[in-house]
């Protein structure tokens, strides 16, 4: 029995055997394309996800919004980045203790400077784990502004972090390149 429909190899909808054009999402077809419906497959760019390639991708997209963020790359960046957070918290620790130590000595004091790079480390790591962020949810095919969630105490954050560990979103994905 031979079925009249086929699957679009873009957005998974069905349409009729003989389209050229997907009515969904207007991508061309071949006549020859399949019948069964397509199967999502974990989008990662990387090729094989680790702590490093990750973790550098994660600060290599850091002010890009209009790309994706696999599962297991934006799970190894998160903990790439807790990593760097604990380095410099102890960094950082050492400095304000050793602060304290020269203050009694000299009277001068650079805990400001320190501050201020603080300031701006935190910064940067904020906008970078947002877009991050944005990027997973446009994997799993939802929009960035979902990230106003976290205005929400607590239940915001649950509710973002139950939508990263969902699955890539190959078909019917509007943020697929």
């Amino acid at each position: 029995m031979e079925t009249s429909t086929k699957f679009c190899h873009r957005c998974g909808h069905p349409v009729p055997k003989m389209a050229r054009f997907c009515s969904f999402c207007s991508a061309g077809q071949s006549l020859d394309a399949a019948t069964l419906p397509p199967t999502d497959v974990p989008y990662n760019e990387t090729a094989h996800p680790e702590l490093l390639d990750s973790g550098l991708l994660y600060f290599r997209d850091s002010f890009k919004l209009n790309k994706r963020l696999g599962r297991a790359d934006f799970w190894w960046s998160k903990l790439y980045v807790l990593t760097i957070h604990s380095l410099s918290g102890i960094v950082f620790a050492l400095l304000f203790g050793l602060n304290e130590k020269l203050e009694l000595e000299s009277g001068d004091s650079y805990v400001g400077w320190v501050l201020i790079i603080l300031v701006i480390y935190l910064a940067f790591f904020l906008i970078a784990g947002l877009t991050a962020e944005a990027r997973r949810l446009h994997d799993i095919g939802l929009s960035g502004t979902h990230l106003v969630l976290h205005l929400i105490p607590l239940v915001g954050t649950l509710v973002l972090l139950f939508f990263c560990i969902q699955p890539s979103k190959q078909f019917g994905n509007r943020y697929v390149a």
